[in-house]
């Protein structure tokens, strides 16, 4: 857990209600730097949480040199471990909680349950959700992930490399721990169901701190909608363009680079299929007036968005099977021969190559969807997403 300046006045009922747990964590990190960069102060532990800490010896205080923002309870917890622990043992689990809402007593040890049976390849959370491809865990709701040697050794270094200095992601810590989780091949489960079952929306009730220096209150480019496009955008460039171990790597459906290169393709896909959709509706008209033309263009603009989006959704499920290539040449042949028909006159010696491919195209978007059905699913995507 990490906090503000101005929030620490109001930590006490998030910490309360984690001493209150069924199953209380061994240790709570409270992972503070020396000196807040959003509020350019220094912290002060007010009296009445120092007294609560020592009532309970397992709570602590970590404090950081640096501020990472609310990466800084990821980022803290594994400093910590480092220096007091040292050596990552079986079945050693972290988990992140937020510093503005009082958790019900049976969330930590349930979700303790689930990741156990789940082990180090995966990450648990009460809800996550769909980003550019990415399955993103909400601190808010838990998040649980095994601790290993590679683990902490490849996230301080991933923060180092890609993250550290860069505005967005220093907001925006779900997103680029997404990240993190999705290159070290990691599952992201949500487990909202768990909380629906009582007849409730969430697995906390949210503090006075809620509304205390909130991320989701901040305007301008540090709105969080922005903040996520920006540190998405931010961090694909950095890790395709600036990493040449990556870059090096074999393309195969295992390696980062082709997860990563998938969801450059489904944005370039995307952008393309908006612009030929806005052409379609403005400007085909003052060059093509056969309606059933104008009505093949609009098909093939909606089917190259609907597989573009398709090709991120499989690029992160990515286990067994050949999607995102299809929907990838899907579009190509059925969408891009579909363009070609309606702009090239009649007689045009390309209109008789060009037929035959879009039928082609419309095979590769069903064999597409039979590879995702029939592969094993690497993501959960049942949760919608809550902002």
């Amino acid at each position: 857990m990490t906090s503000l300046p101005s929030r620490l006045e109001g930590i006490r009922p998030a910490l309360e209600s984690i001493a209150s747990q069924s199953r209380r964590p061994d240790r709570l990190i409270l992972s503070l730097p020396r000196l807040s960069v959003r509020e350019g102060r220094k912290y002060e532990l007010p009296d009445h949480v120092k007294h609560l800490m020592s009532s309970h010896p397992w709570m602590e205080v970590h404090w950081m040199e640096e501020d990472a923002g609310p990466g800084t309870k990821l980022l803290g917890a594994v400093d910590w471990f480092q220096k007091s622990i040292g050596v990552a043992v079986s079945g050693d689990m972290l988990m992140l909680l937020d510093d503005d809402h009082a958790y019900l007593p049976s969330a930590i040890g349930e979700l303790w349950q689930i990741q156990q049976r789940l082990g180090s390849g995966h990450v648990s959370s009460f809800f996550a959700y769909f980003f550019r491809g990415l399955m993103v865990p909400q601190g808010a709701d838990i998040v649980a992930l095994q601790l290993d040697a590679t683990t902490i050794e490849n996230l301080v270094s991933f923060h180092r490399c890609f993250v550290k200095g860069d505005a967005a992601c220093f907001l925006v810590d779900d997103l680029w721990t997404a990240m993190f989780y999705f290159l070290c091949g990691r599952q992201v489960h949500s487990f909202r169901e768990n909380v629906l079952k009582r007849g409730k929306e969430t697995i906390y009730t949210r503090t006075d701190n809620a509304s205390v220096a909130a991320l989701m209150d901040l305007e301008g480019s540090a709105r969080r909608d922005r903040a996520m496009v920006s540190a998405f955008e931010g961090l694909l460039q950095r890790l395709l363009e600036e990493t040449p171990q990556l870059r090096s790597q074999p393309l195969s459906e295992e390696s980062p680079t082709y997860a990563l290169q998938l969801l450059a393709v489904s944005g370039a896909l995307g952008a393309f299929g908006v612009a030929m959709g806005a052409f379609g509706a403005h400007g085909l008209k003052k060059y093509v007036s056969d309606p059933e033309l104008l009505e093949s263009w609009k098909t093939a603009a909606w089917y190259q968005l609907i597989h573009a989006v398709m090709v991120a959704v499989a690029a992160s499920l990515r286990k067994g099977n050949s999607a995102p290539r299809l929907f990838s040449y899907g579009c190509v042949c059925f969408s891009g021969s579909i363009y070609g028909l309606v702009l090239l006159p009649k007689g045009h010696s390309l209109r008789k190559i060009l037929g035959p491919v879009t039928p082609i195209g419309g095979l590769l978007f069903i064999a597409g969807w039979l590879s995702m059905a029939l592969g094993s699913p690497k993501q959960d995507i049942s949760s919608p997403r809550r902002d």
